[in-house]
């Protein structure tokens, strides 16, 4: 056997997400062929993922010829990061088909092998083999097998797929190592040979887990008022026809117009027995009964009617119909005695609670798209300036049903985020040379669109502080030596990203560190993904600011940052909120809101973040400490970045400072020496700041521990009384 991972067998090797520099995939390539300096230098660091970037990433191997695999043995771990949960899938296609330029969606992959999630810190080695393989044991190895029912996705192999799934302590997505033990097969005609899905079990889909208005098996079940179960896809493109003929969505089955408490909840025990049944049947070819529509419901809604002629309806659901439009309640409990079923309405009030708790709305995801100085032919925006600086404006368009959200971060002339939501039709109209002037009258108007924006706003962090802090009071105010470091005499690095987040960084000339800034922009409601957790609106984005050993002046150097809102409005109101739920970010129990105010005091646009940094990464709340905020200050601050396009040199903004450290002596304080890293995260958006609602952990432990002995006296109450109304009517009178 040989490794089949080398120059000479691999026709390509591609991955999913940006790389750090000299961490690149082709070092896991084996090439002794290649005996540069520059080769051996990097050979041995591995692939790393760029920082921002979180599982999952995708690897994917394509060989010139087919082989046969034996074993892979991949090392997790490279230095402080690691990998802990991977797939590895296989293809069989025929090599000729990867000669167009084919994305990684349209080559069919068969999964061979799975790690879920493997937390052991001392091994980080696996080996895949077949079962009853022969093999030495190695106590530093972890051995695993592939999956039995995907055998023949070992055999002419033409690309591989290892996807990385988790990692360690929110660490970089990382492999040391790659290599697959087997043969090269040439020149053996693929048509003849009888194609694996001829060969494996089929199995047949339950019905529950059929959508029942497309036939097809859901990934993401939801449950409507009317009690049948379609995919969440199904409903969103359901809704979004609705709303495109101006229409309110209502329930397909039963036409009645969603609300508050009629409305879609998603399915989560239906949901966890799909994966299951996934997992259990993984390599498996999937068969759907033909017959499953006779039992369908007919869909009263006239336009899915044409779409779905197949389902019928039976006597069951036409007597339920009657019920339903003689009462809007969805169930009627009644008992042979007449008493209530007590029993029942427990069941019926408990799941009803969870099911509020955990969804208690319907998102409305938006379509992300993203550009790097678009529309710019200028060289200027292509190469870097003399100094190693390129000019970065990175354009996120936010696609929703009604309206677009545009998202603008960009480096010129100062470091700042800019907000516009506009109407379906406007466009981005750009005049680069007005742009780049470096002259303010010039550069205003230089970014307009074809219809005037709804609402915009920005912020801009002009500058980046350095406080030494001798007293150890960590107020930024006290301090008699402050150094100043402008963000727009920073040199910056080209953009990099993926398709929801970004990195725009920066360096001072001819010193060690840099500053980043890792942006995302989802698109959707969700969680950033690593602490401290912060909540996210769909048409929102989120910022997190890091220090990364940049050379202090002092031991006792501290940082801190200004902000500048960019907005018409002269009213900032900044509060902060206490909740007694801390799952998301453990320590924390307060959230700061800083919000602009139009003259009938409502939000325009907010800054959001938790009062927490971390100094080291991973990230933990044993590396964490406060952070610092200060009065903000009204008309004191003037533009020097995009705000000099919309407002002019003369606008006078309102800011803020924040800075990074916790009161204490050089033992028990924190300063930047000690780690050389901060981190510290917020979230910006127009409108109202997000709500921090309780998790439904936290929500379901109160219940439990508040609401069922409450509900416990209640029913134990109800059962007196039943008892003495019994007891009386067994007395008869003198």
């Amino acid at each position: 056997m040989i490794n089949l991972f080398n120059s000479k067998l691999v026709k390509e090797v591609q991955s999913s997400s940006p790389q750090r520099d000299g961490f690149e995939l082709e070092n896991l390539i084996e090439n002794s062929d290649n005996n540069s300096d520059f080769f051996k230098k990097f050979k041995s660091n591995g692939f790393v993922s760029d920082s921002f970037i979180r599982p999952p990433v995708t690897i994917q191997i394509m060989f010139n010829d087919p082989v046969r695999i034996e074993s892979i043995i991949l090392d997790a771990k490279v230095n402080t990061q690691k990998s802990t949960g991977f797939t590895i899938s296989s293809s069989i296609e025929p090599i000729s088909s990867f000669t167009s330029a084919k994305t990684r969606s349209d080559i069919k992959f068969c999964q061979i092998a799975k790690i879920l999630n493997d937390k052991t810190p001392q091994n980080s080695v696996y080996e895949f083999l077949k079962k009853g393989q022969d093999y030495q044991k190695n106590e530093n190895i972890n051995k695993c097998f592939f999956n039995t029912k995907s055998l023949d996705y070992l055999n002419r192999v033409t690309a591989l797929q290892i996807t990385i799934t988790r990692t360690l302590s929110s660490t970089s997505p990382c492999i040391k190592s790659i290599k697959i033990f087997g043969h090269s097969e040439k020149s053996t005609d693929l048509q003849e040979k009888k194609t694996p899905e001829q060969q494996l079990k089929k199995i047949l889909v339950p019905e529950e887990f059929i959508d029942v208005l497309t036939n097809e098996m859901m990934r993401m079940p939801v449950k409507l008022p009317s009690n049948k179960h379609i995919d969440q896809s199904t409903l969103d493109k359901y809704i979004a026809e609705k709303k495109k003929n101006n229409v309110e969505p209502s329930d397909p089955f039963t036409c009645k117009k969603f609300d508050s408490n009629y409305k879609p909840i998603f399915d989560e025990k239906l949901k966890s027995k799909i994966d299951k049944f996934l997992f259990d049947n993984s390599g498996c070819v999937f068969e759907f009964d033909s017959s499953a529509n006779k039992s369908q419901m007919e869909v009263p809604d006239k336009k899915l009617k044409r779409k779905y002629e197949g389902h019928k309806m039976n006597a069951v659901d036409i007597k339920r119909r009657r019920d339903d439009s003689k009462c809007d309640s969805c169930f009627n409990v009644q008992s042979e005695d007449s008493y209530f079923n007590i029993t029942m309405f427990i069941r019926l009030f408990f799941s009803f609670f969870v099911s509020f708790a955990l969804f208690n709305s319907i998102r409305t995801d938006r379509q992300v798209s993203v550009l790097w100085n678009p529309e710019c032919s200028d060289p200027r925006c292509k190469e870097p300036s003399e100094n190693g600086s390129f000019v970065n404006l990175v354009y996120v368009k936010l696609t929703g049903q009604s309206d677009i959200v545009h998202l603008m971060y960009s480096n010129i002339q100062s470091f700042t985020i800019m907000i516009f939501k506009t109407s379906p039709n406007a466009k981005l109209i750009l005049n680069w040379e007005k742009l780049l002037s470096q002259n303010s009258t010039i550069m205003k108007d230089s970014i307009k669109f074809s219809e005037k924006p709804i609402d915009f706003g920005g912020y801009e962090i002009p500058s980046i502080f350095e406080f030494i802090d001798y007293n150890g009071n960590a107020d930024m105010r006290k301090s008699n030596e402050t150094y100043t470091y402008l963000t727009r005499d920073l040199c910056w690095k080209k953009f990099v990203s993926n398709e929801s987040a970004g990195v725009l960084e920066a360096f001072v000339p001819n010193m060690n560190g840099s500053y980043k800034f890792l942006i995302n922009y989802p698109g959707k409601e969700e969680r950033i993904k690593v602490l401290p957790h912060l909540l996210l609106k769909p048409e929102s984005s989120s910022v997190e600011f890091q220090i990364d050993s940049v050379a202090p002046k002092s031991k006792y150097s501290k940082f801190g940052t200004n902000i500048v809102f960019l907005t018409d409005s002269i009213d900032l109101s900044v509060s902060s909120k206490r909740t007694i739920d801390d799952e998301y970010t453990p320590g924390t129990f307060r959230l700061w809101n800083a919000q602009t105010l139009d003259n009938a005091k409502k939000s325009r646009n907010y800054l959001q973040w938790k009062p927490i940094f971390y100094y080291s990464d991973p990230k933990s709340l044993e590396n964490s400490t406060i952070t610092q905020q200060y009065d903000s200050r009204s008309n004191d601050e003037i533009s020097s970045g995009l705000g000099q396009v919309f407002y002019g040199e003369q606008k006078l903004f309102t800011s803020m400072n924040i800075s990074f450290g916790l009161e204490g002596n050089i033992k028990d304080g924190y300063f930047y020496k000690q780690t050389n890293f901060s981190s510290w995260a917020f979230s910006v958006g127009l409108g109202a700041a997000p709500d921090e609602k309780m998790s439904p952990v936290v929500t379901l432990v109160i219940f439990i521990g508040f609401g069922l002995p409450a509900l416990a006296i209640v029913i134990g109450l109800l059962v007196m009384l039943v008892k003495k109304i019994k007891g009386r009517s067994q007395y008869n009178s003198l």
